[in-house]
């Protein structure tokens, strides 16, 4: 291998005598409903292993050595809800040590916004189920520094929930160092944190 002087590079290292984690894609997949769009509705699938086994949980999964973060995002989204042809966007990346039960794993979380009416879900590969929840936002306290809000998904029979507080004075939108979730019920891994980093991206907070 050579620099971009030309000259061989030196490199006295093996990358095995470094730990390295393991990579994933999850996937938010909102649709917007009603005469002006005000109906908000997101995609989840229920987890048919472990860890969290039954729960509720974002279309996602590991990367391969053979493709990139976008094409494991598509491709994982595909398997699990049978969802082809979306192209979500790159939202933010999430590497809190100790997030997954499973290891060390940093993932990188989609978002995209789709019409659910010109696509059909079927629920594959680690999903047990795939469903549109509909989506309850609302504000429980806003001041000049913050906003706190409330968030419900409800589907499927079940309501899950999240408490979160978003920072007005730090970081671009979707930054997770802005959001901090402060209870959560029914969702996977850090999944609730996710999502409401999507509500602030999506409703400009």
């Amino acid at each position: 291998m050579e620099n971009n002087n030309g000259k061989k590079l030196n490199i006295n290292y093996k990358l095995s005598d470094y730990e390295r984690p393991s990579v994933t894609a999850d996937i938010l997949i909102f649709s917007q409903k009603g005469s002006d769009g005000d109906r908000l509705r997101l995609l989840l699938i229920k987890r048919k292993h472990d860890p969290y086994e039954g729960c509720f949980a974002l279309p996602g999964g590991f990367v391969n050595p053979d493709e990139t973060v976008d094409q494991a995002a598509k491709r994982e989204l595909e398997e699990e809800t049978g969802l082809g042809g979306i192209e979500p966007a790159q939202l933010r990346l999430f590497s809190t040590p100790g997030r997954d039960p499973r290891g060390w794993v940093i993932t990188q979380v989609f978002i995209a916004v789709i019409d659910e009416d010109q696509h059909t879900v079927t629920a594959g590969d680690d999903a047990a189920m795939a469903a549109w929840f509909d989506v309850g936002f609302s504000v429980a306290e806003k001041r000049e520094d913050k906003c706190v809000f409330d968030l419900t998904l409800k589907g499927c029979g079940q309501t899950l929930s999240a408490r979160a507080e978003v920072k007005r004075d730090t970081g671009a939108p979707g930054n997770p160092d802005r959001v901090a979730v402060l209870e959560s019920k029914g969702l996977a891994f850090d999944h609730a944190w996710m999502i409401c980093c999507g509500i602030v991206e999506l409703k400009h907070l």
